[in-house]
C-alpha cells in the first residue's frame, strides 16, 4: 500500500516538471515571443466607466470565424504559444457576429482551433454569462484558463464571479479573478486577494490605464494609484504571489511603483507580446492601444519593415503600464513557480487541494501581518 501510494506521488512529481519545464519553454521561447492577445467582436453588455471598447463596435467589421482562424494561424507561426483572446464580451448568448454567430460560439471555434495547435489558451470574460454548460463546452475544446474580470463590487458581484471561478476549476480550467487596481480601491485589493486565495482560485489586477485608447478612457480625474498606494497593495499581494494564488508577474509587482503616473515605455525591438484586432483579414498592434495599419498577411515581425514601424510608434505613443506588456518583456520564470504549481494542480483535478494551500496561506499571511486585512474591512468595501 505504501509502495504504491510513494509510486503515485513520484508519478505526479514527475508529471509536474514536465508541466514546468514545458511552461518554460512556452513562456520563454527562442524569439522571445510570449503573449499573443487577440481582440475579437467589440460588443458588450456592460458599459465600464474606464474602458471605451464597446464604442468601437461595428457588426460589419468583425472578422469570419474562418478569418479569425487564420490569425490564430498567424500568431502561431510566428511563435506565440500563448492566447488571450477577448473582446467585447466573447462570452454573450445574445450578441451576434455578422455570420449570425452568437459570441459564445465563435469564441469556442477560436479556442477548439488554438488548442488544436498546441496553444495554451485563456479567455477574458465579465462572467455574466458563465454557467455549467459554457465552462463544459470551454473544457472540451480545450481552454486552459478562464479570466473573470470583476467590475461589479457588490457582494452580489464578488459572489457571482467566485461561483463561476469554482465551477471552471472543477472542470479542469484555471480561473483567474482580475480586478482593475484605481487610488479607491486601495483596501479592496488585497480582500479580494484573500478572499480569491482561500477558495482556491488566483487572483490578478493591473493599475489602471488612461492611455485614451480602446481599452483606456481619459477621465477629468486621474484614478492611477500613487506610488505609495501601489507599494503598499502590491507588498501584500507578494506574500500571496510567493503561495502561487497571485498571477502577476512578480518583476510587475516589485516594479511598477517606480514608474509613477504609468510612465513606462515599452521595448520596441522586443516581439514579446503581439496584439490582432480581428477586424476584416486582423490588423496586427504594437499593444492594446497601439495601432499599426498592418493586416495579418502585411508584414512578418522578422521584417524591418514591422520594425521600423514599430520603432516610430513605440516612439511616439503615450506611457503606460499594463500588466500583460510590462510582465512579458519582464518574466519571472522563478518568481511564477509557485502559481504554474497551482495551475498544474488545478489542469489536474486537484482543486480542493489548491483551497486547501490558499487557507494556509492566508493564514500565514494573517500571522505574519499581526492582523487581518480581511477582518479590519470587512463591511466596509462591497455593499450589498
Amino acid at each position: 500500500m505504501i509502495f504504491l501510494q510513494l509510486a503515485g506521488i513520484i508519478s505526479a512529481m514527475k508529471e509536474l516538471i514536465r508541466e514546468i519545464r514545458t511552461a518554460k519553454d512556452v513562456a520563454f521561447p527562442k524569439e522571445g515571443r510570449r503573449l499573443a492577445l487577440m481582440e475579437g467582436p467589440t460588443n458588450c453588455n456592460r458599459d465600464c466607466s474606464y474602458c471605451t471598447v464597446p464604442q468601437r463596435w461595428d457588426s460589419k467589421k468583425t472578422s469570419t470565424l474562418d478569418q479569425c482562424r487564420t490569425q490564430v494561424n498567424w500568431l502561431y507561426d510566428q511563435g506565440y504559444r500563448i492566447l488571450n483572446y477577448f473582446g467585447g464580451e466573447p462570452l454573450s448568448p445574445h450578441l451576434k457576429t455578422k455570420e449570425d454567430i452568437t459570441f459564445a460560439d465563435h469564441t469556442l471555434g477560436i479556442v477548439r482551433h488554438a488548442a488544436e495547435k498546441g496553444m495554451r489558451v485563456n479567455v477574458t470574460t465579465n462572467g455574466d454569462f458563465v454557467t455549467e454548460e459554457v465552462l463544459e463546452d470551454l473544457h472540451n475544446a480545450g481552454l486552459d484558463m478562464l479570466t473573470l474580470s470583476l467590475h461589479t463590487l457588490t457582494n452580489a458581484g464578488v459572489s457571482h464571479l467566485m461561483k463561476g471561478a469554482h465551477m471552471a476549476a472543477e472542470r479542469k480550467i484555471v480561473p483567474d479573478v482580475n480586478v482593475v487596481f484605481t487610488n479607491d480601491r486601495v483596501l479592496v485589493i488585497p480582500q479580494i486577494a484573500v478572499l480569491c486565495a482561500q477558495n482556491g482560485i488566483l487572483f490578478s489586477t493591473s493599475v489602471v490605464q488612461e492611455y485614451g485608447g480602446g481599452f483606456s478612457s481619459v477621465p477629468e480625474q486621474s484614478k492611477i494609484p500613487t506610488p505609495e498606494q501601489q507599494r503598499d497593495v502590491f507588498s501584500r499581494l507578494l506574500f500571496l504571489k510567493r503561495a502561487g494564488f497571485i498571477r502577476n508577474n512578480t518583476n510587475y509587482l516589485e516594479d511598477a511603483p517606480e514608474f509613477p503616473g504609468n510612465s513606462w515605455k515599452c521595448d520596441p525591438e522586443q516581439d514579446s507580446f503581439v496584439h490582432v484586432h480581428s477586424e476584416g483579414e486582423g490588423e496586427i498592434g504594437v499593444c492594446l492601444e497601439v495601432r499599426t495599419g498592418f493586416q495579418i498577411g502585411d508584414t512578418q515581425l522578422d521584417s524591418e519593415q514591422w520594425r521600423s514601424a514599430k520603432r516610430d510608434l513605440v516612439e511616439g505613443c503615450h506611457d503606460c503600464l499594463y500588466n500583460a506588456t510590462f510582465g512579458t518583456q519582464n518574466p519571472n520564470m522563478r518568481g511564477d513557480i509557485p502559481t504554474l504549481i497551482n495551475m498544474f494542480l488545478i489542469r489536474s483535478g486537484h482543486a480542493r487541494l489548491v483551497e486547501i494551500r490558499g487557507i494556509k496561506a492566508v493564514a500565514r499571511q494573517k500571522k505574519q501581518e499581526g492582523y487581518s486585512p480581511h477582518e479590519e474591512t470587512t463591511g466596509n468595501i462591497f455593499t450589498r
